[in-house]
Parts: structure tokens; C-alpha cells; sequence
């Protein structure tokens, strides 16, 4: 026999208790007599009235002494546990949806809980090991035959606010599993496994959830899509503008629904978020913030000659933000990420950022006169960038050749757009004045000058960053002005982030990230990026059936048995008894 809680052994004091309530009682009981001649019977009173005296037999002190006994060994805990050791490896959902709470705690408070007693109940010897299933899997504890350790990792679990990478832990867990023939793997997770040789605990019904799904703003409203994984219900959902309260709506939604809401917005703003008032079963999604793009924009510095056209399809990518000047002054804005210089080029080009030469007067060959049509050059550069462009309808009056860097456009076999890295930036050589060519009139001018940004200038967060999620592995292409970079996350932490191949992994936050580019003049550039649950996650209707409780037997891993609930049952019988015999005067 085992004790879960040996200090409930404390209660044990009860006995000696009630049995001195039982010596210190006064015996005399009251009696009726004819006649009081007999006084020397006074003298059997006084006796009786001593505090210290033997113990009669009385029913209810029995009783009484097995109740406090069956109080203090259900305050114990007692166990018995199996005769065998072996193997046993724990595998822990730490997605969003184990933040789950049904009023009587999380899924994943449930699951800790359900392990910590399955520990308790092990044999002696046992070896345990842990993983866990976040966005990526980990192995904290292997083999160990230390029931303190595991309760060190259990208490450390929390739920993360992204996905689990289910599959590589139970992967893990099954190759473990056929290397050890004993080895009995639970699985703690809300989300159904098939393998016959699991273990998985149920964690609890399935729970109603709402969510906001996305929401979009424009200069004067904002909409957001709310989402009711659960019966029908009406939701009312505030919208902050900056921080501040601007308009509250009510929406009600049937079972399953997913409808939009549109609020109105006191003018632009750089954040409005979109928030469900009443609590449910998952409160981590309950709201969701965008962030205007144009905070923090790429800059373009744009010198020369005036294009119209250029200067249009510049300014079709959402982040940037065209800057014109003089060619004398191109060189002095900072924090730029690409400077376009139309025509002569100045004595002094920029030190910083990306360069695209339209027509210069260098890097160029002798002016030919000869007009014809472009061909597109060979090589996976030149492929990338004229991908489904028809090339052949260019067509130019007078040109010069680019000298040297990688050909992306031929006049008559001679490269008129070319692309080099000179001082470890890309510079892209047009050799030919727009004004003297088609393309500005061509449907692939837009597109050819948006695929030459994404190369000259690569959007930092990328274009998938609207519908990135919490958990994830985000890449970030600092700009080419940036000699430093580093994101600030919602909880006010600086991760430095490479200006080569930088990956985010501190992605667990919800809420808005700020990226912060320095330029080489210590001028910060801020771009702004916000990181919510995955929207899988909230669906929290459907919950594991099927559990295995304690006592039940494994591969070759026999559980430990606890006895508490059996006294309780028992304590409650006892009780009745002693309150019948109570009544009874035995």
C-alpha cells in the first residue's frame, strides 16, 4: 500500500479526540425514584461525575472512532500499485485549442492533472518520457525513472497560440514504441488518432467558441468576419480605433455561421481591432487587429526626367511610397530602399539602397538608332522575371547596350537591360528612355515593373504576412538600406533579426510585431505586422471520447489503483449508520 498523501495522516489526531470527549463525559444518566431515603445512592453519583473513568461499550463510539479513521485514510490517498514496470511515454497537444476552458479548467490543466495521478500510480523503476506537440516537436524527458522530474515538466506545461505538429509526435512516439515492446504511449490531445496502440485521454465535451476571422479597414469604415462554432447565438463586438473605443454592433448568428459586420471609423487610423465582449470557451481569439501598411512603407525615391507612368506603377505595391526629388538631392534621403534615376546620372550616386538606371549616361555603350523589337535573354534570371510577358511587343527607337551584369532584354542580340550587384546591392541598367518605346502603353509594363521591385526591392515581410499565424517560422528580407534590424514583439521584446536569410521563430505572442530597420545614418524605419491563432484552432466543438483511467494495463505497464473514492463511499455509510443508531438512543 502506497499514500498519495501521507500528510493526511494528521487527521488520525480525530481518534484520540473523540475518545477523550468519551472519558471526560459525564456517566450519570437521570432516573425517577419513589423515594429519596436512600441517599447513600449520592454516593454513586459522585463517582459517576468523575472525569476520568473506564470505557463502557457504546455502539456510537465505535462508530464514531471509524468514521474519523475512514476520514483520515481518504485524506491520505491510499494506492495500491502494479506488480510490473516497463515503459511510458506521454504525448502533450500544446496547441491554442488546449487553452480551452469549460469553467473547470483548460484541456491542457485536465491533461497535466490526468498525468500526474497516472505518475503517482507508477511502479517503482518505471521509465517515463514526455513530448511535446507544439509547431515543432520536442523531447524534454527520455527514459527517466524520476517521478520529481516528471513533475517539474508537467508543472512547466502551457499552451501555445499555434498550431501542434501532431503527426511528427506521434511519429516519434510509435518508433519508439516499436523499439520497445513494453513502452504504453497516452496521448493527451482534441484531436482523434487512430493508432489501436495509443492511449488517448478524453479531455472533456465538446465547447461552444466565436471568433473574429479577419477584418479589413478603408478611411472611413472597417469590416470583420465573425465566425460561431456553436449554437445560435447574438454577439456583440466593439471596434477600437487607435486604442480608442469607436462603435459597438450586434450580430446574431446562427449555429455554424460566419457573417461580416461593418463599423464606422472616425477618420484614418494605423490599428483598428475588432473584439467579441462576451467570454467563451477560448478568450485568446476573441479578437483581431490590422495594421495599415502604409505605416513604415518601402520608400522609392524617384529623380530625372517626369514619368508618369513609372511613377504609377511604382506605386501599385501596397507598401511602397514613391518620393520624388532632383537627381543633386536623391542622395541625401535616408532610410530609402530603392532610388530610380531617369536619364543623366549625378557625379554622386547614392550609398544606400537598391539603383535602377533608366537611360544613363554610364554603364552604357554607344547610342544606336536602329529601331526593332526586344527579345527576352536566356539564363533563370531573365526566365524569372519575363514569365508569361511577351517580350516581342517592346518595341524601342533608340537604345544603347548595357555593359556588363546579367541580360534580361536583347536589341538585336545586345543586351539593353541588364542586372548587376555592384558595392553589395542590385543595380538594374535600362538603356533606353521610356518615352522612346511602347512599353509604358504595353498591359506588361505594370507587371514587368512589379516583378523587377520584387527583386530589386523584396517586400521585408513578404506577401503572405496578412495570413500568418502565431507558432510559425517567419522569413524577413531586410531592406537593402538597413545595417541592422530587429523586431519588437507585442510583450516588448527586441529579437535581432539577420540582414541574410533572417528567420522570426519568437512568434508565440498574439498581437502587433513591429519590425525596426536602422539605416547606415541611425535613421529607424518601423513596419508594422500583427500574428493571431490559426483559424483551425478555434473550433472547439468536437472533443476526444474514449479514456483509459488509472488501473487498467498496457504493454506489460500495470497502473496503480487509488482507493480514495471506495472510503468516501464507505465514509458516507458509516455516517448514515451512526446517525440511525444516534436516533435509536442505542
Amino acid at each position: 500500500m502506497h499514500w498519495m498523501n501521507p500528510t493526511g495522516a494528521y487527521a488520525l489526531f480525530a481518534l484520540a479526540l473523540i475518545l477523550c470527549l468519551y472519558i471526560l463525559k459525564q456517566k450519570m444518566e437521570p432516573m425517577e425514584v419513589s423515594s429519596t431515603y436512600l441517599w447513600e445512592k449520592a454516593l454513586a453519583s459522585m463517582e459517576a461525575d468523575r472525569p476520568f473513568q473506564r470505557l463502557k461499550k457504546n455502539l456510537l463510539l465505535f462508530l464514531q472512532l471509524l468514521l474519523a479513521l475512514l476520514l483520515a485514510l481518504s485524506l491520505m490517498r491510499p494506492m495500491t500499485l502494479g506488480e510490473e514496470t516497463g515503459e511510458i511515454a506521454f504525448v502533450f497537444d500544446l496547441s491554442a485549442s488546449m487553452q480551452a476552458d469549460d469553467g473547470s479548467g483548460t484541456r491542457l490543466e485536465k491533461a497535466v492533472e490526468d498525468a500526474r495521478r497516472r505518475v503517482e500510480g507508477l511502479p517503482d523503476g518505471t521509465r517515463v518520457s514526455v513530448l511535446l506537440a507544439g509547431n515543432q516537436v520536442t523531447q524534454p524527458l527520455a527514459r527517466a525513472n524520476d517521478k520529481a522530474a516528471v513533475s517539474r515538466i508537467l508543472e512547466g506545461l502551457r499552451a501555445g497560440n499555434g498550431g501542434a505538429d501532431l503527426d511528427g509526435a506521434m511519429s516519434l512516439a510509435l518508433a519508439l514504441q516499436r523499439e520497445l515492446e513494453s513502452l504504453e504511449v497516452v496521448l493527451y490531445s482534441d484531436q482523434q488518432v487512430s493508432d489501436v496502440n495509443v492511449t488517448q485521454v478524453s479531455l472533456g465535451g465538446g465547447l461552444e467558441n466565436r471568433t473574429v476571422l479577419s477584418v479589413h479597414a478603408g478611411s472611413a469604415t472597417a469590416v470583420a468576419r465573425v465566425a460561431n462554432y456553436g449554437a445560435a447565438a447574438e454577439v456583440s463586438i466593439e471596434c477600437y480605433a487607435d486604442g480608442v473605443l469607436c462603435d459597438v454592433r450586434s450580430l446574431l448568428l446562427a449555429a455554424g455561421e460566419i457573417a461580416s459586420v461593418q463599423f464606422q471609423l472616425p477618420g484614418e487610423a494605423e490599428r483598428v481591432e475588432a473584439r467579441i465582449t462576451e467570454p467563451d470557451a477560448l478568450v485568446t481569439d476573441n479578437g483581431r487587429t490590422w495594421v495599415s501598411r502604409e505605416v513604415g512603407s518601402t520608400v522609392v525615391v524617384l529623380a530625372g526626367r517626369d514619368n508618369v507612368f513609372l511613377e504609377k506603377a511604382l506605386g501599385l505595391r501596397p507598401d511602397i511610397r514613391v518620393t520624388k526629388t532632383t537627381m543633386e538631392e536623391a542622395a541625401l534621403i535616408a532610410s530609402h530602399s530603392l532610388t530610380v534615376l531617369d536619364g543623366p546620372l549625378p557625379e554622386a550616386l547614392p550609398k544606400h539602397g537598391a539603383l535602377l538606371l533608366v537611360d544613363p549616361d554610364r554603364y552604357v555603350g554607344s547610342l544606336s538608332e536602329m529601331p526593332g523589337s526586344l527579345t527576352a535573354a536566356h539564363g533563370a534570371l531573365s526566365d524569372e522575371l519575363n514569365e508569361y510577358l511577351q517580350v516581342a511587343e517592346i518595341q524601342v527607337a533608340r537604345w544603347r547596350p548595357v555593359e556588363g551584369g546579367t541580360p534580361v532584354w536583347l536589341a538585336n542580340g545586345e543586351p539593353v537591360l541588364a542586372i548587376f550587384e555592384e558595392d553589395g546591392r542590385r543595380v538594374a541598367v535600362m538603356g533606353f528612355d521610356l518615352h522612346d518605346s511602347n512599353l509604358p502603353l504595353l498591359k506588361e509594363f505594370p507587371v514587368f515593373v512589379q516583378r523587377l521591385l520584387a527583386y530589386l526591392v523584396p517586400e521585408p515581410l513578404g506577401a503572405g504576412f496578412e495570413d500568418a499565424q502565431c507558432g510559425g517560422m517567419l522569413s524577413i528580407t531586410p531592406q537593402s538600406f538597413a545595417v541592422s534590424a530587429f523586431v519588437r514583439t507585442p510583450f516588448g521584446r527586441e529579437v535581432v533579426v539577420p540582414l541574410v536569410g533572417g528567420v522570426l521563430s519568437a512568434t508565440d505572442e498574439i498581437g502587433v510585431y513591429t519590425l525596426v530597420q536602422t539605416d547606415g545614418d541611425g535613421n529607424p524605419s518601423e513596419t508594422l505586422f500583427t500574428l493571431h491563432i490559426p483559424v483551425s484552432e478555434s473550433d472547439v466543438q468536437l472533443a476526444t471520447v474514449g479514456m483509459q483511467q488509472a488501473g487498467t494495463v498496457g504493454h506489460g505497464l500495470f497502473y496503480g489503483r487509488e482507493w480514495t473514492p471506495w472510503l468516501l463511499m464507505l465514509l458516507l455509510l458509516v455516517t448514515l449508520i451512526e446517525w440511525w443508531v444516534y436516533r435509536r438512543g442505542y
